[in-house]
């Protein structure tokens, strides 16, 4: 297998794992918010955060956490990064400036591979081996 062939494999199943891994992200965050980050998010009122990132060591005892908060996304493309420091109980707040585009560049992009190798009809000749084909020495 050449390596422009593996190549295209390997894209072929890791996109759809990403966009697999980006919409479980934000329904996990949903579902089980990172603790630290619950008294910021209390915080912004008429905003629902939508977790878009995180950071977890192998213990899997997690360090940060990025949101895209709505419906301020829409008029300020802004996503915020939740960090906690080891041994510390406050959480360092940064503010990315094009956080909501840069993930929404990203979605868009697994979703568009994704259909370009799973979805999209190929567009190949139809198979024809079912025809009746003439037989030999017929005009």
């Amino acid at each position: 297998m050449s390596q422009e062939r593996m190549f295209l494999v390997f894209l072929k199943w890791l996109c759809p794992a990403m966009l697999l891994a980006a919409v479980l992200t934000a329904v996990i965050g949903h579902v089980a918010p990172w603790k630290p980050a619950r008294q910021f998010l209390l915080s912004q009122a008429g905003q629902t955060p939508v977790q878009v990132g995180f950071s977890c060591r192998f213990n899997l005892r997690c360090t940060s956490a990025q949101y895209v908060l709505f419906p301020s996304a829409f008029s300020a493309p802004t996503s915020v990064t939740l960090t906690q420091r080891k041994g510390q109980a406050a959480v360092d707040v940064v503010v990315n400036k094009y956080g909501f585009l840069v993930w929404l560049a990203r979605v868009v992009g697994l979703t568009l591979i994704t259909w370009w190798f799973w979805l999209r009809s190929s567009r190949r000749p139809p198979n024809n081996s079912f025809k009746p084909k003439p037989l030999r020495g017929s005009a």
